[in-house]
């Protein structure tokens, strides 16, 4: 409860870079701490213009799940990650375990993206992506 109200703080989040925003927000998922604020501040930090192009795969993926693991519906949100997934130098980096992750958080926010899917079958269809 204490680190949640930290991380509340004016101005904290705009100090978090994406993998710190990431982890955090992975972080409070798998502890399953819930606290719509915080959820919220997360989402609108993400949604800041430019904010998501300094992702990286591994926190795309992260966020995604947090997402998804919290509830956070925000669809118009999910298909700009959707859309910044797909370009091809950002996608050659999401490991087989990120595509799963990203697969099971639009699936569990039921935001279908069948060209992210495509790509994701495809990906997870390369020689040695399940082993």
């Amino acid at each position: 409860e204490a680190f949640a109200e930290r991380v509340m703080e004016e101005g904290f989040l705009k100090t978090c870079t994406s993998q710190g925003l990431a982890m955090t927000a992975w972080a409070f998922a798998s502890l399953d701490i819930r606290n719509d604020a915080l959820t919220d501040a997360f989402a609108a930090r993400v949604a800041e213009p430019g904010f998501l192009d300094t992702f990286s795969p591994k926190s795309m993926a992260m966020t995604s799940w947090a997402f998804a693991t919290f509830g956070i519906l925000n669809v118009q949100l999910m298909q700009r990650i959707a859309e910044h997934l797909l370009q091809d130098e950002f996608y050659d980096g999401l490991t087989p375990q990120g595509v799963v992750m990203t697969a099971w958080a639009f699936a569990t926010l039921n935001i279908r993206n069948e060209p992210l899917m495509e790509a994701f079958a495809q990906r997870l269809m390369w020689a040695g992506a399940l082993t």
